[in-house]
C-alpha cells in the first residue's frame, strides 16, 4: 500500500519561494542532484511511502503542490546528529488547493483524501494567482 506526508512548507508563502528553498537543500541520489527533507525521526511507515508515495506542501494553509518520494535513509551529521533524510523528486507537481489546517511536524496523508493534480509547476513562468481565488475560477469552470 502507498501512504503520503502532508508538511508544511513553514516560512514558504508560494510555490516559487519553497522552489528555491529546495535548490539549497539537496542531495546526491543515484548519480542526480535532489532536494531532501531532513527530519528528526525516520517515518516508521517509510516502506509504504517509498511505493509511489508523495509530500503534500501546504503553504499558506492551502495544499498546494506535491513531490514524489524518491527514498529515505538515516544519516550521521556533524552539527545535528543522527538525521532522516527523505529525497524528494525535483519536479513540484500543482495541486486544486484545498484548505488545511496548520500544525508542526509532518502527518501520514492517506491516498484517498489527496487532491488531484493540476500539472507541473513550472517556477517563474507559472501563475501567482491567489490559491482561493484559483479554487474559485477552477469551480466556476474559468480555469
Amino acid at each position: 500500500m502507498t501512504i503520503n506526508l502532508l508538511r508544511p512548507a513553514v516560512g514558504c508563502d508560494s510555490l516559487y519561494t519553497l522552489s528555491q528553498r529546495q535548490k539549497r537543500f539537496t542531495a546526491m541520489l543515484d548519480g542526480q542532484v535532489v532536494p531532501l527533507i531532513s527530519t528528526k525521526r525516520k517515518p516508521t511507515r517509510s516502506d509504504e511511502l517509498k511505493k509511489g508515495g508523495s509530500v503534500y506542501w501546504i503553504i499558506k494553509r492551502v495544499i498546494q503542490a506535491r513531490q514524489l518520494i524518491l527514498d529515505s535513509e538515516i544519516v550521521e551529521t556533524k552539527t545535528e546528529g543522527s538525521r532522516c533524510y527523505i529525497y524528494l523528486d525535483p519536479q513540484l507537481i500543482r495541486t486544486i488547493p484545498v484548505p488545511h489546517k496548520p500544525f508542526q511536524g509532518w502527518r501520514y496523508f492517506e491516498p484517498h483524501k489527496t487532491p488531484k493534480d493540476i500539472g507541473e509547476y513550472l517556477g517563474e513562468k507559472d501563475s501567482d494567482i491567489d490559491p482561493e481565488m484559483e479554487k474559485e475560477l477552477r469551480e466556476l469552470g474559468l480555469l
